[in-house]
């Protein structure tokens, strides 16, 4: 009855919706960059794959699960970084898909000194996909018997396919950044029934600042607090946060207004990161939702070019700058 009842919540949301559908979210922004923004394509300098999985409110039966792979790297020949990103979002035991595929580039260039920007270009396909056999209806309940009757509701098509385009820039010093995106800039059709439904643009800012704490050589931590601000059609979101670093662990603590409170911890080395994250649901889903888990793994592969070396381990990304001499402007990412 659980899965009915689930199947139900989806097949009224497709068809109730008149006007647009919210993206998936990631907890682990910082771990899942591309997804972000395009400007963090090359980011890191090296080669990078990076893994996450969510799986949001388990307590209610067949919710939603989110996958989602993306490997990244800088190339000198081209000045930036390219990134290739699949993202894989179902609900309902598979009766609602949503996949994309998408590449993206990102121009790295210097401004003043220590001072540094990355401006990137998101080109997706999305695929929206329903199993509308799987899905139950009002009209088809008797009081005594259950599901026995057939529905009069109409069926839409089983699938819709769209191009989608995103583009963001960042700002960035050895330790502060202020970054911009604006995801879905074509608005594309994405509705599965006769109604115009269109992926709404969403727009997202973020900003970051590490701070160490008696200094790198010394009690090796830092504080690294952040904002992110989205805003998709007439839902606004803010999440305040900090991350705080020692050693090989983190730990962080954000807050997303009026929705959850989340708590993080992980562990970073020089060649790869893992992270888990909890989010507290404070809405009125509290009570059913059990809120929301979320796994992230990045490994960083090493550069071809054994010449370079590069020094941190908070994260350091490298953006090679022009002129006869070798250059590198740093930013310190956060952790996850």
């Amino acid at each position: 009855m659980k899965t009915n009842l689930t199947s139900s919540i989806i097949a009224a949301a497709i068809i109730s919706t008149a006007a647009f559908s919210q993206d998936p979210e990631f907890t682990q922004f910082y771990a899942n960059p591309v997804y972000l923004n395009p400007a963090f394509a090359g980011s890191a300098q090296c080669p990078r794959l990076t893994l996450n999985y969510r799986n949001q409110w388990p307590g209610i039966e067949n919710a939603f699960q989110t996958y989602s792979g993306s490997y990244d790297q800088y190339m000198k020949k081209l000045s930036g970084g390219i990134a290739l990103q699949v993202v894989r979002d179902g609900s309902g035991k598979g009766t609602f898909q949503t996949t994309s595929v998408a590449a993206s580039y990102a121009y790295h260039t210097p401004l003043i000194k220590k001072l540094s920007m990355s401006a990137g270009i998101k080109v997706g396909f999305v695929q929206k996909s329903i199993d509308w056999q799987a899905l139950t209806y009002g009209d088809m309940i008797d009081k005594n018997k259950g599901f026995v009757y057939e529905s009069s509701e109409q069926a839409g098509v089983d699938s819709r396919s769209n191009i989608d385009l995103s583009a963001g820039a960042m700002v960035f010093s050895e330790r502060i950044f202020v970054g911009f995106a604006v995801n879905h800039l074509a608005q594309p059709q994405i509705g599965l029934t006769n109604q115009d439904a269109r992926l709404i643009r969403r727009y997202t800012g973020h900003a970051g600042v590490t701070i160490p704490i008696g200094g790198d050589n010394v009690s090796n931590l830092s504080l690294s607090p952040n904002v992110l601000f989205t805003s998709q059609d007439n839902f606004n979101q803010l999440n305040l946060g900090l991350y705080v670093k020692k050693g090989l662990l983190t730990a962080g603590f954000w807050y997303r207004s009026n929705d959850a409170m989340i708590a993080l911890i992980g562990i970073q080395t020089a060649k790869y990161k893992i992270g888990y994250s909890y989010d507290i649901t404070l809405s009125k889903l509290s009570q059913n939702s059990a809120g929301a888990h979320e796994v992230s793994f990045t490994f960083q592969f090493p550069c071809k070019t054994k010449k370079r070396k590069y020094t941190g381990e908070n994260c350091k990304a490298q953006t090679q700058l022009p002129g006869k001499k070798t250059k590198f402007s740093k930013i310190t990412c956060p952790s996850f």
